[in-house]
């Protein structure tokens, strides 16, 4: 999924997306992709830690004979060694960090996005940001006051969740851009296009 997120045939459908939707609602789009939004550094001591003491465990218990170096030089290689590999697998840290975690962790940095790309200075308070985080493999839409206020809540919450959904499930980026589209349809009913509506923020995939 992220490859075909970030590159140049993704960005094209996300960026067809945010125009889709700002062509049929007054709503002003943000998309924004992460490589993560949370700190792994205890997944990586943890995988770490196990494999030193198995090493030590092996050093003490094996019927070879090992000089005492060996002890502490082994011990310490095979645990920094574990802790890099782990801090290169996406996989082994999601599976050493709780989900609810992870989902917080992805809720306040789309809530810190949303003020670092200046969404909430639309004069109507119409930005929404799409954010999407690729370790977490989940995403978060935030809908400032002016969205969230005139769009029925359960509707908005159903079309946000289906947008995090195809993220979670690995969906390609034409299949999650189809999907942030269709926010479209329950935008406009309640957010129509100005005569005067003009374009307040790039259209364009922040990566």
């Amino acid at each position: 999924m992220s490859s075909t997120l970030v590159d140049e045939a993704g960005r094209a459908a996300l960026t067809a997306a945010i125009k889709a939707v700002e062509a049929r609602s007054s709503a002003e789009v943000v998309i924004a992709i992460r490589a993560s939004s949370g700190f792994y550094l205890h997944a990586d001591l943890i995988v770490g830690g196990v494999f030193a003491l198995l090493t030590l465990a092996f050093l003490l218990f094996s019927h070879f004979e090992f000089a005492i170096p060996w002890f502490i030089v082994d011990v310490l290689v095979v645990g920094l060694a574990a802790g890099w590999l782990s801090s290169r697998s996406p996989r082994m840290r999601r599976l050493l960090t709780p989900t609810r975690l992870r989902a917080r962790w992805v809720e306040e940095s789309a809530h810190a996005a949303f003020f670092e790309r200046g969404v909430h200075l639309t004069a109507d308070r119409t930005g929404i940001l799409v954010y999407v985080s690729l370790l977490e493999e989940t995403a978060a839409v935030v809908g400032d006051r002016g969205v969230v206020t005139v769009v029925p809540h359960d509707r908005w919450h159903r079309a946000i969740a289906q947008v995090a959904d195809k993220v979670t499930v690995g969906a390609d980026a034409a299949a999650i851009a189809a999907e942030i589209s269709a926010l479209a349809d329950i935008l406009e009913p309640y957010l129509p296009v100005a005569e005067d509506d003009i374009n307040e923020l790039p259209d364009e995939v922040h990566l």
